[in-house]
């Protein structure tokens, strides 16, 4: 929209210009103003503007992709659908296809390819071999194949001639239907959380882009329809068929009361307090959001006034008392959260205005007066942007996906004129926090006591600084990033884990062990990680929808010995992986409740590791999208660092980007770049070795039983091969 050019690869709108292009439209001159813009590049002349995509290629050539004009939109992603139909025609068997976007009875948009073939074709190997080239959403819902595409007079496809999909349709994935209500509820929730059409009762949770955020996404909509849903009954029954019988009508009385009064700190929150000393106000979380068409101030206003009534952990305020920190949950008198409002459609400086003035605002919020809310819409003349800052102490990841529904789901009843319905309220924050406290004294939480005393024991050696610097804060940080390509981390995310039945984590945590080995030459490594806290180790609380902090910290320590074969490598991490406790919700209890002498000294790993999820589906809605707008400086310079080195990694344009930030004062940026390189490097050797695999390599912990090694479950597997089965 710039008149900028793209690099070599990526698609944008093609422009012609030079000798012989036409002065304009005859007779027409408006049109010739739209079309016939002056030659950027070269002094005179004009440029036409075609309306087609295209793209460099590396050798010169240029590739046309399609209309502009064919662009759709689907489930908030814009599609190009020429691309589909590339890929299409791709396969040697297609001579024409055709993607179209149509609308079923409620409204819902999907896609329908429509293809002449030379042989019949199976739509289940056709959406395979998409799923290959394209991201889940790009994904026809049907393949219809006719005998030849409709023209209109002048010889172009007639896309409105093309038949709707009759009953009998080949759908894109051939499924088992719902066959109950129960049935019908989870998979209409999977759909929506998924981002996937026509899920069926055999689709398996992870083979189609589930992971732990997402089941506790699935968890959390399940409770608005008052269904009851454990995560663990998620991840041990990973299709509907299975899973239906785990779910449970809501028998717990609902309140919507307003919870008030003094809440004890978690954990997490418990270790915020003690490492910041010297910075404790500015240490936010932040996004920016965008609507096209613009945000209307008194209804943003509406909408959070309902959201800090109904999560009752935003209203939260922080004071000293006789050395120790008071938690105190206000009622509704006072307010929680500041609104502004810039006009930005003149500024030159676009984003470097907004970041600074959204950087202004972050400063400016105050744990001690409660005010760790801000707001600001910056209007533009392409549409509006919201940034929404809160206080680390009030949020983490998965608060934000409830923050995100919610607020569109509210925004969207306040545009309409309709009273804000959030549904039921779930246990507030100071009832988990009153019930952790009780736990903390608990015999079960005991039984980890050993194991996290064992872990802490474990030291190695790490990237060598060439400084050391006095207090370990953001000051002097630096950020350098590196990411995987499209096709990449669809492999990653969808592919590479069939290999040995692994989770995410497991994948990138092992190339970041043989990256580590590369630089350092050590085979161990101590790692801080983050879980999101929210395992059901308390009973009969239910904080599915519960905003607050309840990230769990806690150290990983992996071996890989002198091991050199890349498929034991991932067996050692993810086996190791798999006998954390609880998802190491145990340590930070252990250690800031119970006050474990044993951990109490325990060295911070030098190394934080945390994946963040897919950010696309969560940020991009029918109503808003993220903005390209840096939401500002969300952590102070005085602020201490978890971790010398910082990474993390999330999945955000259909790419897996990865964020490494340390102290420059400390490290050299050479030694932080070569170990982002040695990890990509690593991590593509990874998805490589994985995708390479046919056949699925299982470990003891899918037996339900972690206590075999690795060499004494295959002496087990090849003496009985039936095993498996």
């Amino acid at each position: 929209p710039s008149l900028n050019p793209q690099p070599v690869g990526v698609y944008g709108e093609l422009y012609i210009g030079g000798e012989g292009i036409a002065r304009g439209y005859l007779n027409k001159p408006e049109l010739t103003k739209e079309r016939f813009v002056p030659n950027l590049f070269a002094a005179g002349g004009n440029m036409y503007k075609t309306g087609d995509l295209a793209r460099w290629l590396p050798d010169g050539n240029v590739e046309f992709l399609g209309r502009i004009d064919h662009q759709v939109k689907i489930r908030g992603f814009r599609i190009e659908t020429g691309e589909i139909e590339t890929k299409l025609l791709g396969n040697q068997n297609i001579s024409e296809a055709v993607v179209i976007d149509r609308e079923d009875k409620k409204g819902h948009k999907y896609l329908c390819a429509y293809i002449v073939a030379r042989a019949k074709i199976n739509a289940n190997e056709l959406r395979e071999y998409l799923s290959d080239h394209l991201p889940d959403y790009m994904l026809p819902s049907y393949f219809i194949q006719i005998n030849k595409m409709p023209l209109t007079p002048n010889g172009k496809i007639d896309r409105k001639a093309l038949p709707e999909p009759a009953g009998d349709a080949t759908a894109a994935s051939e499924y088992e239907a719902p066959r109950n209500e129960t049935e019908e509820k989870l998979a209409a929730v999977w759909q929506e959380v998924l981002g996937r059409d026509n899920i069926g009762i055999n689709d398996n949770f992870f083979e189609i882009g589930g992971d732990s955020i997402k089941a506790l996404q699935i968890v959390s909509k399940l409770s608005r329809a008052d269904l009851k849903l454990q995560v663990k009954d998620l991840f041990t029954n990973p299709s509907i068929r299975h899973l239906s019988k785990y779910v449970k009508k809501e028998t717990k009385a609902r309140t919507s009361e307003i919870v008030q009064g003094q809440v004890p700190l978690t954990p997490v929150q418990r270790s915020f307090f003690e490492a910041n000393q010297r910075e404790q106000n500015h240490y936010n979380q932040a996004f920016m959001l965008y609507r096209e068409n613009g945000f209307a101030e008194k209804i943003v206003e509406k909408v959070f006034r309902k959201l800090t009534e109904h999560h009752d952990a935003l209203r939260m305020v922080y004071r000293e008392k006789n050395g120790d920190i008071i938690q105190h949950n206000r009622g509704l008198e006072d307010s929680v959260f500041d609104l502004y409002v810039y006009d930005l459609k003149t500024e030159k400086n676009l984003e470097e205005t907004a970041y600074q003035i959204a950087t202004n605002i972050q400063k400016d919020i105050s744990i001690s007066e409660g005010k760790m809310i801000k707001l600001c819409v910056f209007k533009t003349t392409e549409g509006d942007h919201l940034l929404i800052a809160v206080h680390h102490l009030l949020v983490d990841g998965v608060s934000w996906r409830i923050l995100f529904e919610d607020f569109e789901a509210a925004y969207g009843q306040a545009l309409q004129g309709k009273p804000i319905e959030l549904g039921y309220k779930t246990d507030s924050y100071k009832t988990f926090s009153e019930k952790l406290a009780e736990y903390a004294s608990s015999k079960k939480l005991l039984k980890e006591q050993e194991y996290w005393r064992e872990i802490s024991k474990g030291k190695m050696a790490f990237l060598p600084k060439h400084r050391q610097a006095a207090h370990d804060t953001y000051e002097n940080s630096r950020t350098l990033r590196t990411s995987l390509s499209q096709t990449e981390t669809e492999q990653l995310l969808k592919e590479a884990h069939k290999a040995y039945n692994t989770q995410i984590n497991d994948l990138l945590l092992t190339a970041l062990l043989i990256a580590s080995r590369r630089l350092t030459g050590e085979n161990r490594l101590k790692i801080l990680m983050e879980g999101h806290g929210r395992d059901d180790i308390l009973q009969d609380v239910d904080i599915t929808r519960t905003v607050g902090w309840f990230t769990a910290m806690y150290p990983v320590f992996i071996d890989l010995e002198d091991e050199a074969d890349l498929s034991v490598m991932i067996k050692i991490v993810k086996e190791t992986l798999r006998k954390i406790p609880n998802n190491g919700i145990g340590y930070g209890i252990l250690k800031y409740l119970r006050k474990d002498e044993g951990l109490l000294k325990d060295e911070k790993p030098p190394i934080l590791f945390n994946y963040l999820g897919e950010l696309d589906h969560d940020l991009t809605t029918e109503q808003f999208s993220s903005s390209k707008l840096s939401a500002g400086q969300s952590i102070g310079e005085k602020s201490a660092r978890d971790a010398s080195v910082e990474i993390d990694s999330v999945v955000a344009d259909r790419q897996l980007m990865i964020s490494t930030t340390f102290n420059e004062y400390e490290y050299s940026p050479d030694t932080i770049s070569e170990l982002n390189q040695a990890f990509k490097e690593s991590l593509q050797m990874v998805i490589s070795h994985c995708t390479g695999k046919h056949e699925t390599e299982k470990t003891s912990s899918d037996y339900g039983y972690d206590k075999l090694s690795l060499e004494d479950l295959e002496e087990l597997l090849n003496e009985y091969e039936s095993v498996d089965s």
